[in-house]
C-alpha cells in the first residue's frame, strides 16, 4: 500500500512538474490567492497591492477580483481605485443596480465628496449583442437541463429525457468549444459578479455528476478542456476542483474545501475539515498550485473567514463558504468524526 501511495506520489509530482504554467496559473491565480488572504487579515491596502500586480499579470482578469478590489479600494476609502474597477466591472456586464446594493460601497456613496461615485454607477453601459445571444443560449441549456427534473416523477418517470437533453447539451457544448474557446464569463459576461461566472454551470455539475457513476463510462471527459481553460484565464480554478471532485476524479489529489457540520440530538460539531497526513499535502498541494488553486491551508483560512467573520459579506468569498450538513444517528459515530476530523 505504501509503494502504490509512493508511485502515485512521484508520479503526480512528475506530472506537476514538467506541465508548463500559463501566466494566469503561475502568477495571476497566486497573486489574487495572495490578495484573499489578506482581505481575510483585514489588509486591504495589501489586497489591493496583489490586485494590481496579478491585473497587470494578463490581458483580463475575472469579475470577482474585479469586485473584490473594488471593495477593498472602497474600505480604504479610495474613490479613484473605486471608480476604476467599477467601470471594469461594467465592461464586464456587472448590473450598475446590483454593485450600488452592495454593502462595500455604502460609506463612499454617502459622501457628498464622491458623486463622480453615482455617476459612474448610473452610467448606461451599451449592451453587447454577442454576450446577450451568448447568455441567451447557455440560459437556455439551464432551463432545459431543469424542465423534466422538476417534473413530479422526475428521473424516475423522465429518467430516458433527461438522459437524452444532457447529452445534446454536451454535444452543444463541445461545438461551442471547438469553435469560441471554453465558454467562460469572457463570453457571456456577469452581471452579478459575486456568483460563479460559469456559464450553464448545472450543465456541466450534472454532467460531471454522472461520470462518478457506473453508467458514466464512455462518457465525454472535459478535465482536459477545463485544465486549458484555467491556463487560458477562461476557468475560474474553484471550479475546476469542484467539478473534478463530482466526477470523484482520483487522478488529482486535489484534497476537500468544504466544511462540514455534524451532529446529533442536542450536539453540533464545529466546521470540520480532513486532516489530511503531512505526504498527502505535498502531494495535494503541488497538484493544486500547478493548476492555480491555493495551497490547502490558506484554502482553510479563507474558509474561516467566508464561515466565521461578518466582513465577508462585502466580498466575493462564497467559492470559501460552502458546508454540509450531516446529521448522525448515533453518539459513538458523533464522537468518532469530531475525533477524526479537525476544526477549521
Amino acid at each position: 500500500m505504501k509503494r502504490a501511495f509512493l508511485s502515485l506520489t512521484l508520479s503526480l509530482l512528475l506530472v506537476a512538474s514538467v506541465r508548463a504554467q500559463s501566466p494566469y496559473t503561475s502568477s495571476y491565480f497566486p497573486l489574487v490567492n495572495k490578495a484573499e488572504l489578506a482581505i481575510a487579515d483585514s489588509n486591504y491596502r495589501a489586497a489591493l497591492d496583489f490586485y494590481k500586480r496579478a491585473f497587470a499579470s494578463v490581458p483580463r482578469g475575472f469579475a470577482r477580483d474585479y469586485f473584490n478590489a473594488m471593495a477593498c479600494a472602497a474600505a480604504t476609502g479610495d474613490g479613484a481605485r473605486t471608480i476604476d474597477c467599477i467601470d471594469t466591472l461594467l465592461s464586464l456586464g456587472a448590473d450598475p443596480r446590483y454593485l450600488k446594493e452592495q454593502p462595500s460601497l455604502a460609506a463612499l456613496l454617502h459622501l457628498t465628496r464622491n458623486k463622480d461615485l453615482e455617476q459612474h454607477l448610473n452610467a448606461r453601459v451599451r449592451p453587447d449583442g454577442q454576450r446577450i445571444a451568448m447568455t441567451s443560449l447557455f440560459d437556455s441549456l439551464a432551463k432545459i437541463d431543469q424542465e423534466f427534473r422538476r417534473k413530479e416523477g422526475s428521473y424516475r418517470v423522465y429518467g430516458d429525457t433527461i438522459r437524452k437533453i444532457d447529452s445534446l447539451n454536451i454535444v452543444l457544448i463541445r461545438k461551442i468549444i471547438d469553435s469560441a474557446g471554453f465558454p467562460g464569463e469572457r463570453m457571456t459576461g456577469i452581471s452579478q459578479p459575486r456568483s460563479n461566472g460559469l456559464p450553464a454551470n448545472i450543465v456541466f455539475v450534472h454532467h460531471c455528476q454522472s461520470l462518478s457513476l457506473p453508467k458514466g463510462k464512455g462518457k465525454y471527459n472535459f478535465k482536459s478542456d477545463f485544465i486549458q481553460a484555467v491556463d487560458e484565464g477562461r476557468m475560474d480554478p474553484f471550479d475546476f476542483a469542484r467539478l473534478l471532485a463530482m466526477q470523484n476524479d482520483q487522478g488529482f489529489q486535489l484534497g476537500t474545501i468544504t466544511a462540514e457540520v455534524y451532529s446529533y440530538g442536542g450536539l453540533t460539531s464545529a466546521y470540520m475539515v480532513n486532516p489530511f497526513t503531512a505526504a498527502a499535502i505535498t502531494v495535494i498541494d503541488s497538484i493544486r498550485l500547478s493548476h492555480g488553486l491555493a495551497r490547502l491551508e490558506d484554502s482553510y483560512r479563507k474558509m474561516a473567514f467566508a464561515l466565521k467573520n461578518p466582513r465577508a459579506k462585502e466580498f466575493a468569498m462564497g467559492n470559501y463558504g460552502s458546508v454540509s450538513y450531516f446529521p448522525l444517528e448515533t453518539r459513538e459515530e458523533y464522537d468518532n468524526l469530531v475525533k477524526y476530523l479537525r476544526p477549521l
